[in-house]
């Protein structure tokens, strides 16, 4: 019993240039990673970025 690859190499390039591909939906290895970072930066925010309103515990007439 041997394993499929998951990558091969392509002759096609993609938009930037890399010919790596997953087997399985044939999305470039290297822009899929660069996309994952991209994402991970945006979901990173500061404590004081929130904008939603917080009600205190115990007290439903106070907010913050």
């Amino acid at each position: 019993m041997t394993a499929e690859p998951s990558k091969y190499y392509s002759g096609n390039p993609c938009q930037l240039g890399h010919t790596l591909r997953y087997v399985k939906n044939k999305m470039c290895v290297e822009c899929h990673k660069l996309d994952a970072k991209e994402r991970r930066e945006e979901g990173k925010q500061k404590p004081t970025d929130f904008q939603h309103r917080v009600t205190v515990l115990g007290n439903p007439d106070r907010t913050l």
